[in-house]
């Protein structure tokens, strides 16, 4: 198994370049798949009565979690932030950090 994070412009940018993990329906085959959506980077601010101070900043990039049971791809928009950010498969932290210092 592999444990992947990818970044892609939209959902549909990822359906096109992981085409080969889902099958007619749009149901992931070979794989499990989280998909995380645009992630906030840096959250909202507020004061003590709830007022909003400043706006989260949410990425522009439309985040995915993949866990590969058998081959995978090698594609340019697989990103490799530090472990357990945002998501992470129960049970598999120790799969994703291995991807993630093979990356270092």
């Amino acid at each position: 198994m592999k444990y992947l994070k990818f970044e892609f412009a939209d959902r549909a940018d990822m359906l096109k370049k992981l085409s080969n993990y889902f099958d007619k329906e749009g149901n992931p085959k070979d794989c499990a798949v989280v998909e995380l959506g645009n992630i906030v980077e840096t959250p909202a601010t507020y004061d003590e009565e709830g007022n909003e101070l400043t706006a989260a900043i949410v990425s522009d990039k439309y985040a995915v979690d993949v866990l590969f049971y058998g081959t995978f791809p090698e594609l340019a928009e697989e990103v490799t932030p530090k472990p357990n950010v945002a998501h992470t498969f129960a049970g598999c932290e120790a799969l994703y950090e291995e991807r993630y210092n093979e990356k270092q």
